[in-house]
């Protein structure tokens, strides 16, 4: 057999294969957790596979006239964060929708649709150490979970760990906060006030000296 038969072969092997197929039977959902001062934020990417996409759709599809209106898409972004328990440290968070984005049923029926969300939910962290705990429990048959953190845009915030369990329906974040948001104030208003004094004093050395 020659070299490029053999490639054939495995290639077709490989899509015919029952981790290939399985991947039809599946429904993804990855979920990214942002971390600030004010609050934690929630990017989801939901992925359903050929074999269930149809299910999905007449889920979303309420009314059944092949289209997903934005309120449709509304209701089901709802009831994905219902299906979300997120706490921290020990504190349960609720989230606000802020977009769903809902593809084409057609192109979910092909494979190649994917929702996608955002959530936040207000919060008020202090310095030191916290611990974020995202439970995802949203269609649990038949599901593929993932999670990550997304990097802090505030450089005082650290991501210290990231712990899965082995479905990682259950994500745990341990991130730290360094430095005080109110001493930070504290100092800008106090600098303020000593250019101001110093301002002053200048104008009042200046009219002497005249």
């Amino acid at each position: 057999m020659t070299r490029a038969a053999i490639a054939i072969a495995i290639v077709l092997l490989w899509a015919s294969s029952p981790a290939r197929a399985h991947g039809l039977d599946e429904y993804v959902q990855a979920v990214r957790v942002g971390v600030s001062r004010d609050g934690v934020s929630l990017t989801l990417a939901l992925t359903p596979g050929v074999a269930i996409a149809a299910d999905l759709i007449a889920r979303v599809d309420s009314d059944g006239d092949g289209a997903i209106s934005p309120d449709e898409a509304g209701r089901y972004g709802q009831a994905v964060l219902a299906d979300l328990d997120v706490r921290l440290d020990g504190a349960p968070l609720s989230f606000r929708l802020v977009r769903v984005d809902v593809p084409p049923a057609g192109d979910m029926r092909d494979g190649l649709g994917t929702i996608r969300m955002e959530a936040t939910g207000p919060a008020s962290a202090r310095s030191g150490q916290h611990v974020i705990v995202v439970r995802n429990t949203h269609r649990p048959v038949a599901s593929s979970y993932l999670a990550n953190a997304l990097l802090p845009e505030d450089e005082a915030i650290r991501v210290l760990r990231q712990e899965r369990d082995a479905t990682q329906q259950t994500f745990t974040l341990n991130f730290e906060i360094v430095g005080d948001r109110t001493n930070a104030v504290g100092w800008t208003l106090g600098g303020a006030a000593l250019l101001l004094m110093h301002a002053g004093w200048r104008r009042r050395r200046t009219a002497s000296v005249c």
